[in-house]
């Protein structure tokens, strides 16, 4: 707003902001031709190549390579678009030009926050291979919770997700029914079909509540979350 109004400081800061979006530093222009316009994509290209092809499966130090390269990549373009790119001329152009800047830089910023997180992963490929030969031979089942969400969907077409979910080829499991809705004729075929039955007093948060109100509850060790009109198939354990 003082911008728009003419306010003499305000007006001299986006000026200076403006004089340095018109004259960037060397080393901040991006090359449009040349060897050293390819030299660095085709640098980066062979280093992971060469990780690739060092470590086949996932590993702390080529994923801290990796991630390092992708958030330098990030910072780089970020210092590139704040510095060289804004259009701050006149307060029209510049809330414009700034609004769709805080936007991106937010959709960047979660970006790089999801690949600092991911150094943080851990291959735990050898110990799931354990568990599903484990279960494979029946040594080991993990019981699931099963939790159905519905609303306002037809009583025919939640009871096949139902009877879906019950002759799953998994012993090991219990279906809820969680009745957003609080439908009298749902909780009767709940109680046909031996499903665990669930009502809210309020319906806050919506689906997301509705699940969040059911987790509680559960007391296996995987959950399983199908929606009212989804069949899945007998198979889908294995």
């Amino acid at each position: 707003m003082a911008w728009v109004l003419g306010e003499p400081r305000t007006n001299q800061f986006f000026q200076t902001i403006d004089r340095w979006q018109q004259r960037p530093p060397l080393w901040l222009q991006t090359p449009m031709e040349g060897l050293w316009a390819w030299s660095w994509p085709c640098l980066l290209l062979v280093c992971l190549w060469v990780i690739t092809r060092l470590w086949t499966r996932p590993s702390f130090w080529p994923r801290i390579v990796v991630v390092g390269i992708l958030a330098l990549l990030t910072v780089r373009y970020l210092l590139w678009r704040s510095l060289s790119t804004l259009n701050v001329s006149t307060p029209l152009n510049g809330g414009l030009s700034l609004i769709l800047y805080g936007m991106e830089l937010l959709l960047l910023v979660t970006g790089l926050i999801q690949l600092l997180l991911s150094v943080a992963a851990r291959d735990r490929q050898a110990q799931a291979d354990q568990y599903a030969v484990a279960v494979q031979q029946g040594q080991y089942q993990p019981h699931v919770d099963i939790l159905v969400p519905t609303y306002n969907e037809p009583v025919g077409l939640l009871r096949r997700t139902l009877v879906g979910c019950l002759t799953l080829d998994y012993a090991a499991k219990t279906v809820h029914v969680l009745d957003d809705g609080d439908r009298p004729e749902v909780a009767a075929l709940a109680r046909q079909l031996g499903c665990r039955y669930q009502a809210r007093r309020d319906r806050q948060g919506a689906k997301a509540g509705n699940l969040n109100y059911a987790l509680p509850n559960c007391r296996g060790e995987l959950v399983a979350v199908f929606d009212a009109d989804f069949i899945p198939r007998q198979s889908f354990f294995w």
